[in-house]
């Protein structure tokens, strides 16, 4: 029990980006600030002597006592290997059947003065080499393999410093409109788009970098270290980090070990059985009608901290045992409640993979190691803001200890209980990024991710301050939730930064008085209760309208005569089946006329009807049958 007790612990550690290290004997912890709760800080103490022995064991290289361990093998290295878990997910979303399909990539803007174009393609190349092994394309097979050859990029350069400024703003507005939206590629090198645009502004020789970078190979912790090894080596030419001797190949390989281990079953354990009693996700506010099989086209909001109020955040928080993460995770759900009408949902949590204590190579390299979770969120609504963080937070742990395998086959699992192939089962993601410690904020950045509605992400940039994203289908949304969502989402962050007393509290009012009193207005819905049934008034039209066209469809159209009288002949027939008042009777068809039909004749026959979609798995179209009971569909 010690031995996962500790390895859960060093994992919950290394999401907050800290490191230990043993000086003169001693155990020391790094770790950004307001992170380490004193509920952690208690963890790391009495685990104390088994965390300096792993530690030792590491700088001994002593084997790590499990078969799941990281072992390099460079030998291996021209050998294919299977998509890590996102890697999966992202080549299956990318289809047009798919629900907000795309291939995943994130272009940023970097406005840099005095930039030296030449040594800057250099130290992007000194970086490229140093993650050689770390570099792998897709194969016609729907398997990775790692680069050979010519590693080497050539950045576009576009010198714009002899043209007025009007047109070098023009200029730099078209290299991002070709740029943003640019899919990338994952079955050759190079699968990144590096350029940089130069032109000359109040005296100063000013440089734009345009990255975008393709999320299908690197996640956001990797791309980060990356982005800040590169500016290392352009500041210092003569730096050199220590190799890595991890490729992804053996990442992705040990990594699979561990979700077939002992562990891993039991994790995988862990997630089925709780799957269903999930809740669905947030239905928030949508528009009616709209294609969800198409495209998708992001759009970003940001917001921030400055650095007084996020520390006061954060210590606030960190007084209460909540840690930043929670705290901000909670903010939001705060925020999805009451828009989605709803204190029970699921958000898909990021989560990565880099477990440091299977090979301490693994939280420095590039590949793709994130995973997505089902996060089950329950808020109390009696209870105040810091109870429900704080069961937001014990949540988030316990899923945190099953890890061990991939949230892929977790979600695969979800879509095949409650939903239907090609829909996103949870397309409402968040993720932490407090444990970038380089965090690199840019001038522009645009995320396109697949199977997504809102993703909602956080970070701590270089400055210390925080920064918060929304990147979301915005259009998909009715008029004014999003920014009236966006607005209650600000005002409570900083409520809760400047006042200690707010975490107490059950009620934030955050639907503003306006879109309140428009809401009441809607809900002012008082009048006489009709005694008829929907079916009742369907004789009196078929009397004075009987050739008139009811329904319109690809099949023809139905008149309200021929309707009336086939509802009359089919209810006929259910009642000699034994079909009576009070009765549940399937409807198991594809939509046309026939499902008015048979909606209408059930309920003449004085029963009620319960659609069932055909085209559900198996195994979820059985439950459904088998919980209405019926003997005739």
């Amino acid at each position: 029990m010690l031995f996962r007790s500790v390895t859960r612990l060093l994992d919950e550690v290394a999401q907050l980006g800290a490191t230990f290290a043993i000086d003169s004997g001693r155990l020391r912890i790094s770790t950004p600030k307001g992170t380490l709760t004193t509920d952690l800080q208690r963890r790391v103490v009495e685990s104390k002597d088994e965390i300096m022995r792993r530690l030792q064991e590491v700088s001994s290289a002593v084997p790590a006592p499990s078969s799941a361990r990281l072992d390099p093998d460079p030998q291996g290295d021209s050998l294919p290997f299977p998509l890590s878990d996102l890697q999966l997910g992202f080549y299956i979303a990318n289809d047009s059947y798919m629900e907000f399909h795309v291939r995943p990539h994130c272009y940023f803007e970097f406005d840099v003065v005095d930039l030296d174009p030449i040594a800057y393609e250099a130290a992007w190349n000194k970086a490229v080499r140093r993650h050689r092994r770390e570099l792998c394309t897709v194969t016609k097979d729907v398997e990775l393999k790692l680069i050979t050859g010519d590693i080497e990029l050539r950045c576009q350069l576009y010198d714009l410093r002899s043209l007025k400024s009007e047109e070098v703003a023009a200029r730099l507005l078209s290299v991002r409109d070709e740029m943003k939206r640019q899919e990338l590629p994952v079955e050759s090198w190079p699968w990144l788009d590096l350029r940089i645009s130069l032109w000359n502004e109040d005296g100063r020789k000013m440089a734009r970098v345009h990255y975008n970078h393709n999320n299908f190979f690197v996640d956001g912790l990797g791309t980060m270290q990356f982005l800040h090894e590169i500016d290392e080596y352009y500041s210092n030419p003569d730096l050199s980090y220590p190799p890595l001797t991890l490729s992804y190949r053996d990442a992705v390989l040990g990594l699979n070990r561990v979700a077939e281990s002992e562990l891993g079953e039991a994790a995988y354990s862990y997630w089925i059985s709780r799957l269903p009693g999930l809740p669905p996700p947030p239905n928030l506010p949508q528009r009616l009608g709209l294609n969800r099989r198409c495209r998708s086209l992001l759009e970003r909001r940001e917001g921030g901290l400055e650095k007084p109020l996020w520390d006061s955040f954060k210590a606030r928080a960190a007084a209460l045992g909540i840690t930043p993460s929670n705290a901000m995770i909670a903010a939001y759900a705060y925020v999805i409640a009451t828009w989605s009408n709803s204190d029970h949902f699921i958000l898909s949590q990021m989560a990565t993979r880099r477990f440091a204590h299977l090979h301490p190579d693994l939280p420095r390299m590039l590949g793709n190691f994130v995973s997505l979770y089902p996060l089950e969120v329950k808020l109390n609504p009696t209870a105040p803001l810091a109870e429900n963080a704080k069961n937001i937070q014990a949540q988030v742990i316990r899923d945190m200890e099953h890890l061990q395998v991939g949230g892929m086959r977790v979600l695969q699992e979800l879509n095949r209980l409650k939903g239907s192939f090609g829909t996103a089962p949870s397309p409402f993601v968040v993720g932490s990024g407090l444990s970038i410690k380089n965090y690199k904020k840019s001038a522009f950045t645009l995320l396109e991710t697949s199977q997504t509605v809102l993703d909602y992400q956080f970070f701590e940039p270089q400055d210390g301050s925080c920064l918060y994203v929304w990147d979301l289908l915005e259009s998909f949304f009715c008029d004014g939730v999003v920014p009236a969502m966006w607005y209650a989402f600000e005002r409570l962050l900083r409520v809760l930064a400047s006042d200690h007393n707010a975490w107490q509290q059950t009620d934030f009012d955050l639907v503003n008085g306006r879109d309140l009193t428009a809401r009441q207005e809607r809900n002012r819905t008082a009048g006489p209760v009709p005694t008829s049934g929907l079916h009742e008034s369907l004789s009196a039209q078929a009397a004075s309208r009987s050739s008139d066209a009811v329904l319109i469809s690809a099949e023809g159209h139905l008149s309200y005569g021929v309707l009336d009288a086939e509802s009359d002949a089919l209810a006929a027939e259910l009642r000699i089946r034994g079909v009576k008042k009070g009765d549940l009777v399937p409807i198991v068809m594809d939509r046309d006329h026939e499902v008015m039909v048979a909606a209408l004749a059930i309920l003449k026959s004085g029963a009620a009807y319960v659609p069932i979609d055909p085209g559900l798995p198996r195994e979820r179209f059985a439950l459904l049958l088998d919980g209405v009971g019926s003997r005739v569909v």
